[in-house]
């Protein structure tokens, strides 16, 4: 599944001998909570509705 937060994993894997050497989820990484943070507000859909809401809010600010 690929998305905006998306619950991607990756895995790292040698290229030579094909050993798995390192796996993480995308979840756990600090951009992630950063951009989740950013568009959400860490709060999810109503998080996402505020930032909706206050930018449209500063669209019509600035028109004016």
């Amino acid at each position: 599944m690929a998305g905006r937060f998306s619950s991607e994993s990756y895995t790292f894997v040698d290229p030579y001998t094909g050993d798995v050497t390192g796996q993480f989820a995308r979840n756990d990484t600090l951009m992630q909570k950063v951009r989740k943070l950013h568009g959400e507000l860490l709060l999810g859909k109503k998080g996402r509705w505020v930032i909706e809401c206050s930018r449209e809010l500063a669209s019509v600010v600035h028109l004016l």
